[in-house]
């Protein structure tokens, strides 16, 4: 196993591990009391488009064909198949946040902490725009093929990921509210420099993009997910709660 592959495989694991840290304290404490609407909408989101991009590159032959014609001198697409159940586990375990979030423990949701209009924008826009690229396949206009699908769909699982912690770095700045969650903050942040090193690892063996697992973490999504982890470090501390606690906001 390279040792690039090898860091992006651990910052993939030690994602889920975050995410069942969330689960266990919901689940024990029966509660979803500060856990921001749109980081779990984000983080469940970001779980089906990974899973389901990830499974398509991987299995499904007609797009692995579509993706050597349009890259003849790359005849394969490569894909990771642990990534892939790390990613199948995720979208169980996101699953699972979503229906405490929004159905089991619905009503323990501080004052009126929902979903914000800026989310529910950009994911009605996401749908909508996948939805004409489904429309556009159907029809058979505009030489819309199944790997463009899959493109479009990883695509928008990459921008939730990407942006899933800005709503946490929102909120605990205008509703000060702070609800810390044991060891989130560190899993985060390890697995965001593993992600790093990875990547900076791949391009000095000189790794190319097409030799790169397809359902890797991406490059694109480092930069945001390391400056709100930097400010919910800052604000941690000024609550003076950094224990290598997350501060969860909410309203």
């Amino acid at each position: 196993m390279s040792l690039w592959y090898f860091c992006l495989f651990m910052a993939q694991l030690i994602q889920l591990g975050s995410y069942f840290l969330i689960l266990h304290q919901i689940t024990s404490k029966k509660s979803v009391a500060g856990l921001s609407c749109d980081f779990t909408l984000l983080s469940w989101l970001s779980s089906i488009s990974a899973s389901g991009s990830g499974l398509a590159y991987q299995y499904l032959e007609r797009i692995r064909s579509q993706y050597s014609i349009r890259y003849p001198v790359y005849k394969d697409i490569h894909t990771s198949i642990a990534i892939s159940m790390i990613d199948l586990v995720s979208l169980i375990v996101t699953s699972m946040m979503l229906f405490h979030q929004f159905v089991t423990y619905r009503k323990s949701i501080i004052g009126d902490d929902w979903i914000s209009l800026p989310i529910k924008v950009l994911v009605l826009g996401q749908a909508a725009f996948f939805l004409w690229f489904v429309s556009l396949f159907t029809r058979g206009r505009a030489t819309i093929n199944e790997l463009d699908l899959t493109d479009c769909a990883w695509t928008i699982g990459t921008i939730c990921f990407g942006i899933r912690l800005i709503s946490q770095v929102s909120n605990n700045f205008w509703i000060r509210y702070f609800r810390p969650h044991r060891k989130f903050l560190l899993y985060q942040s390890i697995s965001m420099a593993l992600a790093i090193g990875g990547w900076v690892i791949s391009r000095h063996m000189n790794i190319r993009w097409h030799q790169m697992p397809a359902n890797v973490m991406s490059q694109f999504v480092l930069g945001p997910n390391v400056i709100c982890l930097l400010v919910l470090s800052i604000q941690a501390y000024r609550s003076g709660k950094l224990r290598m606690y997350l501060p969860i906001g909410g309203h």
